[in-house]
């Protein structure tokens, strides 16, 4: 899996600096986050991260 510094590095470039994650499944290609972000607008980030990178999108998978 990408390492924790990728994971910070996408929060981060996603506006999301400060955050608590929680896994919400894990499987051979990756796993996938769900990101609950405290700015200037509070919201939650879904996050999947391979083997090689993480990417961020708007809102977590169900």
């Amino acid at each position: 899996m990408a390492r924790d510094a990728d994971l910070q590095s996408a929060l981060l470039a996603a506006g999301c600096p400060v955050a608590t994650i929680s896994t919400v499944s894990k499987s051979a290609e990756g796993a996938l986050y769900a990101a609950n972000c405290f700015s200037t607008s509070h919201r939650i980030v879904a996050v999947f991260c391979s083997k090689t990178a993480c990417t961020v999108t708007s809102k977590p998978a169900s």
